[in-house]
Parts: C-alpha cells; sequence; structure tokens
C-alpha cells in the first residue's frame, strides 16, 4: 500500500526522479530501456532549462528604481525594463507544457513496456 504514495510522489517529480533511472542501464534490453527513458530525459532537460531562463528573465534582468519624497507626498519613479517580456512570457505558455507531456510520458512509459519493468 505505501508503493502508491511513492510512485505517485516520484510521478510528480519526474524531471528529477527521471535521472535515477540511468542507474538501471544495465538491468534492461537496450532498446527498450532508450527508447523508453531518452524521450523523458530530453523533456527534463527542457523543463529545467526553461524553468532556469523564466528565472533569468523575471528575476535577473528586472530592474527597478524607487525614489520616495519627502513630508506627506510619496513620488515613486519606477524602471522596468521589459524588452525580455515577452521571450518571459512565451516561456510560462511552454514550461507547462513540457510538465505535462513529461507527466504523461513518465506515467505511461511502463504500460508502453511491460516487459522491461524494474523489479521492486
Amino acid at each position: 500500500m505505501t508503493k502508491a504514495p511513492i510512485r505517485f510522489a516520484s510521478a510528480l517529480l519526474w524531471p528529477i526522479t527521471i535521472w535515477t533511472s540511468f542507474a538501471h542501464l544495465d538491468e534492461h534490453p537496450a532498446d527498450d530501456y532508450v527508447e523508453r527513458t531518452t524521450p523523458i530525459a530530453a523533456l527534463s532537460v527542457a523543463f529545467w532549462l526553461a524553468l532556469a531562463g523564466y528565472l533569468v528573465l523575471t528575476l535577473a534582468l528586472q530592474q527597478r528604481i524607487a525614489l520616495v519624497a519627502q513630508e506627506d507626498a510619496l513620488v515613486q519613479l519606477r524602471y522596468s525594463d521589459n524588452r525580455w517580456r515577452p521571450l518571459a512570457d512565451v516561456i510560462l505558455y511552454f514550461l507547462p507544457a513540457i510538465y505535462a507531456l513529461g507527466l504523461w510520458l513518465f506515467t505511461s512509459r511502463e504500460a508502453h513496456f511491460p516487459g522491461t519493468a524494474r523489479k521492486a
């Protein structure tokens, strides 16, 4: 009964857990294992690159300057570099799609290759 929550957590964290499956290369036929694991690993690389790119574009390249005036008046001047915002929006559009596709491939790989399931 404890295997179901572990499998669920493993599936949700597929961008991390897929890398542990490469430790079992010698236990499986090479063609089946490469065919079922390599696409998921490629999506994991794409996911991490997209996430890093989004974080860099939204956090590191965002520049702001604020001025506060004295007395009761508050004047605020903001400078924001919005040149990279469209690129960050495109990355944010594809990031959930990459995650969902990887999750689907991760959860359905045992059904497509039933003879190569790992013995627990």
